[in-house]
């Protein structure tokens, strides 16, 4: 039998039912009432109550007074009930309380994207690269860096790092802006030589800056390098314009993306939906190609011009979207450095 959608509700003030009675009960005497009202919800299902378990939802969810943190209670335990689509309704619900709720944003990431997340799929990428030198573009507390202790050389850039783990001895930060530290003479002492087989660019979250730390990384990749952008899957237009507004924040960096397929189609390009903004693969780099360096402030105007898209599928129109598994992101990358 097909379960009912939760998430609408047919006219929950009105409802005069019994299950109805006991919802408003419970939201005026009991504090923790999202995790009460999710056993009951169920406890329902389990015994095929379904229109039941449909007025707990649709009276809790119409109840007034109710706050942001509330509805992201509910939807959390709504999720924990693998009611996926119920619990989304109930995030939305909190963000239209309060558009900077920030459990609200991750957790309705966390649904729009589901599996590891991009710390982890760094992880996997690193055991499968294993990149002798890694180059990372913004450090903050150097969780991600953290994750190169495999690599003979580890350099993150960052004006004001924020450091809160410890760093492998291979590691080195450079307290500089991209700019100034990719044009100065550290770096390629730094490198002394050496290429770069893996980079990962997080910095200002901004499409022109990412593509310029691009092109400036590109220079010095090695054979069959392989580089990563973080926020390139946006999730609302709020969280991922160029002005920052929300704790919760993407930018615009989804841009880039579309700047690359658009203008380097010999690139081979690929978006992981890992939470909470994804991660996109650059693969196929030649450091001789100076396409988007030759017309840089014609393509940023005309990355400035386009408007916001939703989702994976609409901001990276014609690139491939590898699963978010790790089987799956292994035999995809297979397949992209062997192309």
């Amino acid at each position: 039998m097909p379960q009912p959608d939760l998430t609408t509700a047919s006219n929950p003030e009105a409802a005069d039912t019994p299950a109805a009675r006991m919802v408003r009960r419970i939201l005026k005497d009991d504090p923790q009432a999202p995790s009460t009202l999710t056993r009951l919800v169920a406890k329902a299902q389990q015994s095929g109550r379904e229109a039941e378990a449909a007025t707990i939802i649709e009276t809790a969810a119409a109840a007034p007074g109710r706050t942001a943190l509330f509805h992201t209670y509910l939807g959390l335990a709504l999720e924990a009930l693998g009611r996926g689509h119920a619990a989304e309704a109930a995030y939305r619900r909190a963000l239209a309380l309060d558009g900077d709720f920030f459990q609200a944003h991750m957790a309705l990431a966390r649904i729009r994207m589901p599996g590891p997340s991009y710390y982890a799929v760094l992880e996997q990428i690193h055991a499968l690269v294993r990149p002798r030198v890694y180059v990372e573009i913004g450090v903050d507390s150097g969780r991600s860096l953290a994750l190169a202790g495999g690599s003979e050389l580890a350099i993150g850039v960052d004006p004001a790092p924020q450091l809160s783990v410890p760093l492998p001895p291979c590691a080195r930060v450079l307290e500089a802006t991209s700019d100034d530290a990719l044009a100065g003479p550290a770096f390629p002492a730094l490198l002394d030589g050496r290429r770069v087989d893996m980079a990962f660019i997080d910095g200002l979250h901004t499409f022109d800056q990412a593509l310029r730390d691009f092109v400036n990384l590109e220079r010095l990749a090695a054979p069959g390098a392989i580089y990563l952008f973080h926020d390139v899957v946006p999730l609302d237009p709020e969280t991922a314009d160029r002005q920052r507004r929300t704790t919760f924040w993407s930018g615009d960096t989804w841009k880039v993306l579309l700047c690359l397929c658009r203008y380097r189609p010999d690139l081979g390009l690929a978006v992981i939906p890992a939470s909470p903004t994804g991660l996109g693969v650059v693969v196929g780099l030649d450091p001789a190609n100076t396409r988007i360096a030759g017309q840089f402030s014609a393509i940023v105007a005309e990355g400035m011009a386009a408007g916001f898209a939703e989702g994976v599928g609409e901001c990276t129109a014609g690139i491939p979207v590898i699963p978010n598994d790790p089987e799956a992101i292994r035999d995809a990358l297979a397949d992209l450095r062997g192309r």
